[in-house]
């Protein structure tokens, strides 16, 4: 389509439309240049191989096709897929953990940190970004990301799996969403079944939008989730003391930060405990201490704010 749209750009007409045709392709050539726009997320696949020096470390999105789809165990014996990522002529491997769902030849969009070389089990990588399957949200992620922001669509919460992570309907497909910047208790937990609770008290049932920030290593769209009303729900549950600011993934974010300081001064939710175990830790315990804490009293159900 990119290229009949060029085509018909550059194809005979009269002479006063050749500014106007000289504009336009000087403005998708903008939007396609990563140092024009300095938020710009997405990148191209030949782009990208071609200049690991200048790229090295950043964050990036690139979108394609998947080829090459192999399932491997790392030295930790867990299991992963890696694929490839085809534009034109050119192959990115990335990676797909725990993602059996994504098929040769259909539409991805991979995201993460790219690194001119990542060594996983006995295989040499040049990245580590995370595929996700896009197949059926043609052109959503593509045009937002060339024009500098990040790809935003609607959909109805149709599950809620803990009270980070939801599951969202769009164009018939349910799609996995893990919310920016907020951790919850994990189910084993203490507050982790209220948590939960309450993120469903929010958002069970009704429409959302969903702006992608990042997929994670497990292929679920990681983004800031904003209600009917306008609200976002990542600081709706800081604010109801139902979950903590994950500073590691979102460290610059004051207004989490605020919230989380107005929940703990306030007491509510979780932080009604004196010293509330955090599920990063938690996921840290050993299995026999993990049982143990889940039998630990729990906060009283929260109360949704106005």
């Amino acid at each position: 389509m990119a290229g009949e749209f060029v085509s018909a750009l550059l194809g005979p007409g009269s002479c006063g439309l050749t500014l106007m045709r000289i504009f336009t392709l000087s403005l998708l050539f903008l939007l396609s240049s990563p140092r024009a726009w300095p938020e710009l997320s997405l990148q191209r696949v030949g782009l990208l191989l071609a200049s690991r020096d200048d790229y090295d470390g950043q964050s990036l999105c690139v979108e394609g096709t998947a080829e090459n789809i192999l399932e491997s165990v790392s030295l930790k014996k867990n299991p992963y897929y890696t694929l490839s990522v085809r534009e034109g002529t050119e192959r990115l491997r990335v990676f797909s953990f725990g993602k059996a769902d994504i098929t040769e030849g259909q539409s991805v969009l991979a995201c993460g940190r790219f690194h001119k070389e990542n060594k996983v089990g006995e295989r040499t990588y040049f990245n580590e970004m995370t595929a996700c399957l896009v197949e059926s949200l043609p052109g959503v992620f593509g045009l937002a990301l060339q024009a500098g922001r990040r790809p935003i669509f609607s959909g109805t919460v149709i599950g809620v799996f803990d009270g980070d992570t939801l599951e969202v309907l769009v164009q018939h497909r349910a799609r996995p969403i893990r919310l920016e910047g907020v951790d919850c208790p994990e189910k084993r937990q203490a507050d982790g079944r209220r948590a939960k609770q309450f993120t469903a008290s929010q958002v069970q049932g009704k429409t959302v939008s969903v702006e992608v920030v990042d997929i994670d290593k497990y292929g679920r769209m990681v983004a800031w989730v904003k209600r009917e009303d306008g609200r976002l729900l990542n600081e709706e549950i800081v604010r109801a003391g139902m979950g903590w600011w994950y500073k590691k993934y979102a460290p610059e974010n004051k207004k989490l930060e605020q919230l989380e300081t107005e929940a703990r001064a306030a007491k509510r939710g979780l932080w009604l405990s004196k010293k509330p175990l955090p599920p990063w830790e938690f996921r840290h315990l050993p299995a026999k201490n993990r049982r143990r804490r889940k039998g630990l009293a729990s906060s009283p159900a929260p109360v949704p704010l106005p």
